[in-house]
């Protein structure tokens, strides 16, 4: 069982290797088939590596496709970038030129300023001579006229006691001092009050007293505080602060009583004003007549004290009567006299003050003949005004002309349907929005019998109500009559307003007037119920405006704003006015209401704007102020335009603007005369203006446009209350009522915008306008094409021509007839040499008439640019012939006029131009003729492009005068065309070309005949390049190369020659007496190693016993010590001997220590390895039962029965293979090739290696 289990055992052993054996084959085919495919594959010609190929390329080419796309969207961008960096030098570049002429303007300005300064300042000095003459003079008259005022009225103060003087009865006064005038007494004014007096005569002689006055301020053209009206005892004198009369014609009545001592304070104070101006102090006040007789001694005698500052210069001011007059007069008198008596013959005044200052005076009076009138004319451009928002047209309606032109207009109110205007002769007008009025269905309604001052429509426009001076409130209706009604009441109304809910029915139908108070009227069941709802005094003034809106009503009076609040009846807040309301008065600019969403009231009132607030604070209204602040002008309109909500909203002002060097508001205040008054009196100019202002903080405001409505011309007597400004927001439509016109505002159209735009000269928003409503206006006459037209026209009228160039690709763009047209207009102008950088040369592509013209412009202007159109431009968008013969004659031209200068440099140009004109007309010969000529460095690449070389090959001395490297460089790239031969024969006579024609060629390896000549070029013109040369070229003659470097006395090139030659002791010698250094012979022996080099270096140094001892050092490993001890001299003296043979004696000695101690390290590791080969080679090498031939794979024994046996049939090497011994003999009778003892397996491995 055993053995057959064996025997079983065995043969599936057997079967297992030859499964084994067939996959291992199996494994070896495919090996051999994968490598003959990856043969095939590597192969460059297989299909498989064209089609990678293929496939990598494809790749690249569309990488190349997409770089190529992104570089052109960059060049693109570059082009925009460069037009648009264009536009700006040129505009710079403008600007820069004006500036520079402007700077000379000013140079030229300031020279005439300085001149006329001079000027200026001398007759500053005669005119303040003479202006201070004739104040003088000024000064005496006015001063002899108050004398003799005086004297008029026969002013007497401190008379004595009353009871003393004569024809007055007894107990009449008690006055302790009596001042008359006129023989009339008049009292101080506490008297007055305190003892009786005749009323009568009081009366009288303050009538005197304010005729007295009323002659002093028209002598002095002085204005006073308190006007008076002379009417000897019912004389009046007014209040314009508080707008009241005084009638001063008794005071026993006690209702005369306090108007009369008011008005007697009120002639004090003009009184006290009168020395205040004069600088002289007003200590007590009532005493009126003896405080106004002092001040005019005061002035007349020169007896006076004045602490105040006073402009005494000015004839106008009541100061100028404190001049110290008398000298001058007395010399003037005694001048006079004397001519008086002499008849006219010269005289020599007394006086030494009047001959030194004041002669001069009067020659500067009555001499003319220095005065000179010089005047500048200042042509500065001024910035832009704002942007007007509105155009004003005069509202003419068909069947409203005939009233338009008769009427005055005194009011009017606006209606989203209507247009109601009340006029002076009591009419009211209901009119549309377009000046149109159906007077046959809506007659013109008379509810006054005078002007009327205010007219409301109610919120549906079915009732106007309407208020004049004739007491009466009148509701009329518009189509409806229902409402219809008349209110008498007893004094004149100043404001009116409807109800919000006025024709609501059970909402009592109410409006309010505002006189002094403010009065609720609501309807009853047979009339209107009068109810109070604000009760104001005197000093509160009347109220001029007043406004309703939901539950607020809001009113004005000289106190300021109010807000009453319906329902709880109370006054929710009140605003106090920002201006001054004594110096503009509400009557003449009366204040104006206008309530915005949210319950916002703005309020308009002189010069002032304030935006009030109402909010609710917990269930109670509060008023709060956000804005409020100064215009410059008195405001006689107001309403907003919507925008971006109330947070943004805008107002729009109408309103009046005083203008003129006459007016001064300032002296205004000081004289207590308003404004307004002043307005009347003074030769201000008064315009009618438009603002529209953005609020922005608690003071400030945006100026959003400011307009002045230039074609009204208002009377200078024209006050704000005359105007009228209304709009409705929503509809953007604003009216202005003057006295005799209508004007209607609308905002600014596409059309309107570009107009003004183009007016001002600011074409870039102008054009964006116009490009932005293309489409709306391209069929007008603003349309983008047209706009851009008059865009190039004006810069080009303003000689801006620079500009209008840069402005061209926006305004022409892709179109061709626009930019033909722009070449047109700029060759009128005689700028077309400015379109040579803007003008397409394609996309659009234009006639060529038009590169026609700009290359014929450069072609006398700009030789440059010229120059530059024709390299870039393609020859196919213009006549090359017509341009070759404009060029030729420009050349004979330029030829012909022997100008010096920059001649030389032009024609230069020119013939390049022509070259590469010629160049286009296939001309080759005549381009490269002028090329030539020129000495131009482009002729090279002429004739690499188009391989013109065999036309210049003759000429190949001028190409190497031109550029030598681009002459070699042209001469080695036609080298099948040229002999060197034959190029060294040309240029024979210039070795230097000849020189630098060798090195390029023998730097591609040709040209090796001419290497000895090299090395003679080398060695006359480039003696640094003639070392490297020789050790890099081998073909040259070696000696003859030695005698030349020799008889040159070139050390370095000799030496290597006798090196390279073989002669190294020759070399060694040399080197040693020439250079003097050791060191390189000592390296150039050790490159030679050379036993007998040295020696014969020992022999040569020698000779030089300073460089032995370094002999020694350097070479002491490389020379036997016996042998330098042999050549040693004898009788030298050799310095540091001694330290050379101690190195050398050391360094033998080391040298014979390292050799023995690597004699013993060989010996030692050859023991070793001997030994370790003597262990390997006695060790034994196992076989055991499961041992298999190296050969076959079989187990060499089967089992321990046959070991007896198996012994003798087997094969055992040291290497431990195994191997039958049929099968090893049968493989080495194959092979042949194995020597006996050799294992096969081994040798296989070696050969598997070797190979």
């Amino acid at each position: 069982m055993t053995t057959k289990s064996n025997t079983d055992e065995v043969v599936v052993e057997d079967a297992t290797f030859d499964r084994l054996r067939r996959v291992i084959k199996e494994v070896e085919d495919k090996k051999t088939n994968l490598k003959t495919l990856r043969e095939t594959i590597d192969d460059e010609d297989g299909l498989v590596v064209r089609y990678q190929m293929a496939q990598d390329l494809e790749i690249k080419i569309e990488e190349k496709e997409v770089a190529i796309r992104k570089y052109k969207t960059k060049i693109e961008m570059v082009q925009k970038l460069i037009l648009a960096k264009r536009r700006i030098m040129y505009e710079v570049q403008d600007k820069l030129d004006k500036k520079e002429q402007d700077k000379q303007k000013l140079v030229e300005k300031t020279d005439g300023y300085a001149a006329q300064a001079g000027k200026n300042v001398l007759a500053k000095e005669k005119n303040v001579k003479i202006t201070g003459v004739m104040n003088r003079l000024v000064a005496y008259r006015k001063t002899y006229l108050l004398q003799e005022v005086m004297e008029i009225f026969k002013i007497d103060i401190d008379g004595g006691p009353a009871a003393m003087q004569r024809n007055r009865p007894p107990g009449d006064c008690r006055c302790v001092l009596v001042d008359t005038i006129r023989g009339l007494h008049l009292p101080h004014v506490p008297s007055i009050q305190l003892s009786p007096h005749n009323e009568r005569e009081t009366a009288a002689a303050i009538g005197l007293l304010i005729q007295f006055i009323s002659i002093i301020s028209r002598v002095l053209g002085y204005s006073l505080r308190y006007p008076v009206v002379p009417y000897a005892s019912f004389s009046r004198v007014y209040c314009p602060v508080e707008d009241k009369w005084a009638i001063l014609s008794g005071w026993k009545k006690r209702s005369e009583r306090e108007r009369f001592f008011e008005g007697l304070n009120w002639i004090g104070k003009n009184i006290a004003q009168l020395r205040s101006d004069c600088g002289i102090p007003t200590p007590v006040a009532d005493k009126t007549l003896s405080v106004l007789a002092d001040w005019i001694r005061s002035v007349t005698e020169g007896k006076y004290v004045s602490i105040y500052e006073r402009p005494i210069n000015n004839s106008s001011n009541p100061s100028s009567l404190l001049i110290n007059f008398e000298p001058v007069l007395d010399g003037l008198l005694r001048n006079s006299s004397s001519m008086e008596k002499n008849n006219g013959h010269e005289n020599e005044p007394e006086n030494g003050r009047v001959n030194n200052g004041d002669n001069e005076f009067y020659s500067a009076v009555f001499d003319d003949s220095n005065q000179e009138d010089i005047s500048f004319n200042f042509d500065e451009d001024e910035e832009p005004p704002l942007e007007p928002r509105f155009k004003y047209e005069r509202l003419e309606g068909e069947h409203t002309l005939p009233f338009l032109k008769t009427a005055t207009f005194t009011s009017i109110d606006l209606h989203d349907k209507f247009i109601a205007i009340g006029t002076a002769s009591g009419l009211i007008y209901i009119l549309d929005h377009h000046g149109y009025g159906n007077f046959d269905s809506v007659p013109p309604l008379k509810p006054h019998r005078c002007a009327v001052s205010r007219v409301k429509f109610d919120e549906t426009g079915s009732y106007v109500l309407s208020c004049a001076n004739d007491s009466k409130l009148v509701v009329s209706g518009v189509g409806n009559d229902k409402l219809c009604c008349t209110v008498n009441i007893t004094v004149m109304p100043k404001s009116i307003a409807f109800s919000p809910d006025f024709i609501r029915q059970q909402s009592g139908h109410c409006f309010i007037m505002g006189e002094r108070n403010l009065v609720l009227y609501e309807k009853t069941f047979f009339q209107y119920k009068a109810n109070n709802l604000y009760c104001g005094s005197e000093r509160d003034g009347f109220i001029h405006c007043c406004s309703w809106n939901d539950n607020f009503i809001a009113f004005t009076n000289d106190t300021g704003t109010r807000v009453y609040e319906r329902g709880p009846e109370r006054i929710v807040t009140s605003v106090q006015p920002s201006h001054d309301v004594d110096r503009v008065r509400s009557s003449r600019s009366p204040p104006k209401h206008l309530w915005m969403p949210e319950n916002n009231l703005v309020i308009g009132w002189a010069d002032t704007v304030t935006i009030l607030k109402i909010r609710d604070d917990h269930g109670v209204r509060k008023g709060e102020v956000h804005h409020i602040f100064h215009v410059s002008m008195f405001i006689c309109g107001i309403s907003y335009i919507p925008e971006n909500g109330i947070e943004n909203v805008e107002l729009f002002l109408v309103g009046l603007q005083l203008e003129g060097e006459d007016f001064d508001d300032c002296a205004s205040v000081i004289s207590t005369v308003t404004t307004l008054t002043a307005m009347e009196s003074t030769a201000c100019t008064t315009v009618l203006k438009t603002s529209v202002i953005r609020p922005l903080g608690l003071k400030d405001f945006e100026l959003q446009s400011e307009d002045v409505i230039e074609s009204i011309r208002l009377s200078s007597h024209t006050l704000p209350y005359m105007i009228h400004g209304l709009g409705i927001p929503y509809l953007a439509t604003y009216f202005i009522l003057t006295t005799k016109q209508i004007i209607i505002a609308v905002p600014y159209g596409p059309e309107d915008g570009i107009r003004w735009r183009l007016q001002y000269k600011l074409y870039d928003e102008a054009f964006e306008m116009a490009k932005h409503h293309a489409d709306l206006l391209a069929k007008t006459d603003l349309s983008q094409k047209k706009v851009g037209r008059m865009i190039i026209e004006g810069y080009l009228s303003n000689k801006q021509a620079r500009v209008a160039a840069s402005y061209l690709p926006h305004i022409c763009g892709d179109c061709k007839e626009e930019w033909e047209w722009a070449v047109g207009q700029f060759h009128e102008a005689k700028m077309s040499t400015l379109l040579a950088d803007v003008l397409p040369d394609s996309s659009p592509t234009l006639n060529s008439e038009s590169y026609e013209t700009v290359l014929i412009a450069c072609l006398f202007n700009n030789p440059k640019q010229f120059r530059k159109l024709v390299q870039t431009w393609s020859p196919d968008l213009y006549k090359t012939s017509l341009i070759i013969d404009k060029t030729q004659w420009r050349i004979q031209q330029i030829s012909r006029s022997g100008e010096s200068g920059d001649v030389d440099e032009v024609e230069k140009i020119l013939m390049d131009t022509l070259a590469h004109l010629y160049l286009y007309e296939r001309k080759y010969e005549n381009a490269l003729k002028i090329l030539m000529s020129c000495q131009d460095f482009q002729i090279f690449n002429v004739i690499d492009k188009h391989q013109l070389f065999d036309l210049v090959k003759d000429q190949i001395t001028e190409l190497m005068n031109i550029n030598s490297e681009r002459a070699l460089r042209l001469l080695l790239d036609n080298a099948d065309s040229v002999e060197p031969a034959f190029v060294m024969e040309k240029i024979g006579r210039q070795p230097k070309l000849q020189l630098a024609y060798l090195t390029k060629l023998m730097s591609r390896n040709e040209g090796t005949e001419f290497a000895d000549k090299a090395v003679q070029l080398y060695a006359d013109h480039d003696k640094k390049k003639l070392l490297p040369f020789l050790r890099k070229n081998a073909n040259y003659n070696v000696n003859k190369a030695r005698r030349l470097c020799s008889d040159r006395g070139f050390v370095e090139e000799t030496i290597y020659l006798l090196a390279k030659s073989g002669n190294h002791f020759d070399a060694v010698k040399m080197m040693v007496r020439e250079y003097k250094n050791i060191e390189k012979v000592i390296a150039y022996c050790k490159d030679q190693n050379d036993p007998d080099l040295w020696v014969h270096l020992l022999g040569v140094v020698a000779e030089f016993p300073a460089h032995f001892s370094q002999l020694i050092i350097e070479a002491s490993n490389c020379l036997d010590p016996l042998l330098i001890m042999d050549k040693l001299p004898d009788d030298a003296d050799i310095p540091n001997l001694s330290e050379a043979l101690e190195k050398l004696l050391m360094d033998y000695t080391n040298h014979a220590d390292l050799q023995k101690c690597c004699y013993e390290s060989t010996l030692n590791d050859l023991s070793v390895l001997t030994q370790n080969l003597l262990k390997t080679s006695d060790e034994s090498v196992p076989v055991t039962l499961m041992t298999r031939c190296s050969l076959c794979s079989q187990i060499i024994m089967a089992s321990n029965q046959e070991l007896g046996r198996k012994l003798t049939d087997i094969k055992v090497f040291k290497c431990g293979h195994v191997f039958h011994l049929a099968c090893s003999t049968s493989e080495i009778d194959r092979r042949h090739s194995i020597e006996d003892g050799i294992c096969i397996s081994c040798s296989d491995n070696s050969d598997s290696v070797n190979v």
